[in-house]
């Protein structure tokens, strides 16, 4: 049997919010609390700081000087990462940030104590361009507000502890502990990242397009007037 405009609505709706909540939203999540976590143990920790002091013998405006000239080329790469999201996909240029991110700071330091990690600042600015379009894919906006509100407090609460596990590391067993466990943390995003499906979504966005367009000769079928701008339904 034919469903009305509202039954298919509700099913169309329905479909997409299921799929938002319980696969890509679930998967997405995941993989944002491992790169936070990753993160936590780089930019967002106290680690390529103490490195620079510790191991670099840098003193405070030396490493002020370093990280205020790595945000340029950080600030410039933005564009680059908004222009490759485009013509490459958000998956891609956010897996590629966080991976390089990770795995140059650890090379890096291990290969030699002269080098600064902080230039890799850069690869930092490809993550947080691609997964907030990955986040805009994922929603729609009856439900966008909240669920990206939801990943902010999930991840940043379960990534806070990380930097104590980073400091316990580096005690312990030094720098490069500290940087391996980022680097494995962002090994294993890439698995959940690798896991939401952003096409299917688009796909999902194709049927409620579709399902709008049926609706619409519908109401003009039954001689109702339809507003776009306002969402007003009129009937002569």
């Amino acid at each position: 049997s034919t469903l009305s405009p509202s039954s298919a609505a509700s099913d169309v709706y329905k479909r997409q919010t299921s799929f938002i909540l319980e696969r890509n939203f679930i998967w997405f999540t995941v993989a944002g609390i491992f790169m936070f976590l990753c993160l936590s143990l780089t930019i967002n920790g106290p680690f390529l700081t103490l490195y620079q002091e510790e191991v670099l013998r840098l003193n405070k405006s030396q490493i002020n000087l370093i990280f205020g000239l790595a945000s340029i080329p950080s600030a410039l790469s933005s564009l680059l990462a908004g222009w490759l999201s485009d013509k490459l996909g958000s998956k891609k240029i956010t897996a590629t940030g966080i991976f390089f991110h990770a795995l140059l700071t650890y090379y890096g330091q291990i290969l030699t104590e002269t080098f600064n990690p902080s230039i890799f600042f850069m690869f930092v600015q490809f993550f947080y361009v691609g997964y907030q379009v990955i986040l805009t894919q994922i929603t729609d906006e009856r439900n966008r507000a909240k669920l990206i509100g939801f990943f902010g407090t999930l991840t940043g609460l379960i990534s806070s502890p990380g930097p104590y596990i980073g400091m316990y590391l580096k005690i312990k067993y030094g720098f490069t502990a500290t940087f391996q466990l980022c680097l494995l943390f962002s090994i294993i995003s890439l698995f959940f990242l690798y896991r939401t499906k952003t096409a299917e979504t688009s796909q999902a966005g194709h049927y409620l397009a579709k399902y709008l367009l049926v609706r619409r000769k519908y109401m003009e079928a039954h001689q109702f007037i339809f507003i776009p701008k306002t969402l007003m339904l009129i009937k002569t």
